[in-house]
């Protein structure tokens, strides 16, 4: 017997949340796609965050005024606006007309967090963050809250919602004179200042300025922050620094961690940060040993020990070739660091793409040199972005077919082994040659990927989007039914409905009979709820969970992850609680 047909996403709870919405919505044709803002003059410096309910929030500044504003869009799971045309306008402060990076998330309530950096109170940047309900109501007021106001360089300033609910925003401080540090502030839901007025200095040292900073949360309150320890001079040690702090700012570990201190980081360079669901981080950069690029992983855990050699995890040992620019996804049920890079000759005038899986416990899981996705030549590509995908990962970037003018989006997505899940591998995102730029993206609950960028088809730079569902088609995710047949390891389905109040179905299939955990965890890697422990017979099966710990306790809404253990094989499904 077949398991009967599974959505992805319920259609009824979309006309629920979303009465009013538009008619546009994702498109299911790579040469279409879905134009987001086309005003004249240029949208640029897009971000996107997936929201509880499978939408997602999309953000830009926006040139039409004559001012680079701040305008803001909020997209239903299948692409319908929920606000007007062209979004609401955010902040019209004055902005410079040299653009920093900036932040956005959507909280586990749903509502869109903005933080960036303006010149409303002078020419230096200041930073200010806002918060807009999933109703386009400014909860924190029309001009927002301002973090800094003084008169030294803060750029792209970073949040991440804390488990307590609270927002935690980090941007680097650079005076003219004088030391350089890593500011912090802290605001409640209801956008009170924890910390110190202009935020407290959680990271300085005399005759550095410290920059590049971000941060993950850790699910105890505190954030681990990571930077780079001094970024004044070309000479500087642009070293790679990472440290917990509490929620007083205080230090958690004592000190901060050396991540990486071999050679100096590239100069204007983000590494990359990311949780691990069990209170640690996993960090990624690349670096130029011996005149050669290669990219590294390390992980630490929730008391800053290095659980990979220090320095990092190099991803390939070939020699002679760059490996440059690497995006991570991580996948918390097997621990595994999914990774994948720009493979370029020694004159960088070759491009191609590997990956490569470091398992838990640091090992190059598919060879030395990891594994050839694009073999190295002419075909320029760029923007690799990864995102994870059950027992594996997505990967998304652009190429350029024939000159500026000419990019195009491609994408794929492999599992644990490096297979290919997609038919044909690799598929068309955005197949229309035009001129594209950035590629900010984002999964839902559903494993459904979601990828903006700016793009000059209409003749302006504007704003487009794309969905990905988890089984490579674009546009409405389809009502098809999961067939097990012949499957040779167990596997849990999509949950239905996600997302789901009060409750939802988990299905699974075992080949043979086995010894079974189904177990539900939070976001950051604590069991909450247990929903069979046991030996079950081959076959088809099925529990419900109505949102609740063990104990009958409701649980917030949020993001959960469905683990099923089936003697050694594992596999995971996101669930979404909406309440």
């Amino acid at each position: 017997m077949r398991l009967p047909p599974i959505h992805l996403v319920s259609l009824c709870l979309i006309l629920v949340l979303f009465p009013a919405a538009a008619s546009a919505e994702w498109s299911s044709d790579p040469n279409e796609n879905l134009v987001i803002v086309d005003r004249s003059s240029e949208q640029v410096v897009p971000k996107v965050d997936a929201t509880p309910d499978g939408g997602c929030y999309v953000a830009w500044f926006d040139l039409a005024s004559g001012n680079y504003d701040v305008y803001l869009q909020r997209l239903d799971v299948l692409g319908n606006e929920a606000w007007a045309p062209g979004g609401i306008l955010v902040s019209g402060h004055p902005q410079n007309s040299w653009l920093v990076d900036w932040d956005l998330i959507a909280d586990s309530v749903g509502n869109a967090v903005l933080v960036f950096s303006d010149i409303r109170d002078g020419g230096d940047w200041d930073v200010h963050a806002y918060k807009v309900a999933p109703d386009g109501q400014q909860l924190w007021g029309e001009d927002g809250i301002t973090l800094s106001a003084n008169a030294d360089f803060e750029p792209s300033p970073r949040v991440v919602e804390a488990s307590d609910g609270d927002l935690v925003f980090v941007w680097a401080r650079m005076p003219d004179v004088g030391d350089g540090a890593i500011m912090m502030q802290r605001l409640s839901p209801a956008g009170a200042p924890e910390l110190p007025a202009g935020g407290l200095a959680v990271v300085s040292e005399p005759g550095e300025d410290p920059g590049f900073c971000d941060l993950v949360a850790t699910g105890d309150g505190g954030v681990i922050v990571c930077w780079l320890r001094d970024t004044s001079t070309y000479y500087s040690p642009r070293h790679l620094q990472a440290e917990k702090f509490d929620a007083a700012g205080a230090s958690a570990w004592g000190a901060h961690v050396d991540v990486y201190d071999t050679v100096s980081l590239p100069l204007g360079y983000y590494p990359e940060i990311q949780p691990d669901d069990a209170g640690g981080a996993i960090l990624l950069w690349h670096a130029s040993v011996g005149n050669l690029y290669n990219s590294f992983v390390q992980r630490l855990d929730t008391a800053g020990s290095e659980l990979f050699p220090h320095g990092g995890v190099s991803v390939s040992t070939t020699p002679g070739m760059h490996h440059i620019s690497p995006t991570l996804a991580f996948d918390a049920p097997t621990q595994s660091c999914f990774v994948f890079w720009d493979e370029r000759n020694d004159a960088q005038s070759q491009w191609g793409i590997f990956g490569q899986r470091i398992d838990a416990a640091g090992n190059r899981a598919w060879g030395s040199g990891g594994r050839q996705y694009l073999p190295t030549d002419t075909l320029y590509q760029w923007a690799l972005r990864a995102l994870p995908s059950e027992d594996g990962a997505m990967l998304f970037w652009m190429d350029q077919q024939a000159g500026y003018g000419s990019d195009r989006v491609w994408g794929f997505r492999v599992d644990s082994a490096g297979d290919y899940l997609w038919p044909g591998g690799i598929i068309a995102v955005s197949n229309l040659p035009s001129g594209k730029s950035r590629l900010p993206v984002t999964v839902n609950g559903a494993g459904m990927a979601i990828l903006v960028w700016e793009d000059d088809r209409l003749g302006t730079v504007d704003i487009f989007g794309q969905n990905v569902n988890a089984d490579g088609s674009l546009g409405e995710a389809g009502t098809g039914v999961i067939d097990f047949g012949g499957a040779e390891a167990a596997r849990l389905a999509p949950n239905y409905p996600n997302p789901f109040n009060p409750s939802t179905r988990l299905r699974f299939v075992l080949p043979a009979a086995a010894d079974v955990d189904l177990t539900i965890h939070d976001v950051a890697g604590r069991r909450v709820a247990v929903l069979y422990e046991g030996r079950l017979p081959a076959g088809e099966h099925e529990r419900d969970w109505r949102g609740c710990d063990d104990a009958g306790r409701a649980l917030p809404g949020g993001v959960y992850l469905a683990r099923l253990r089936a003697d050694a094989q594992i596999s995971s499904q996101r669930l979404v609680l909406l309440k």
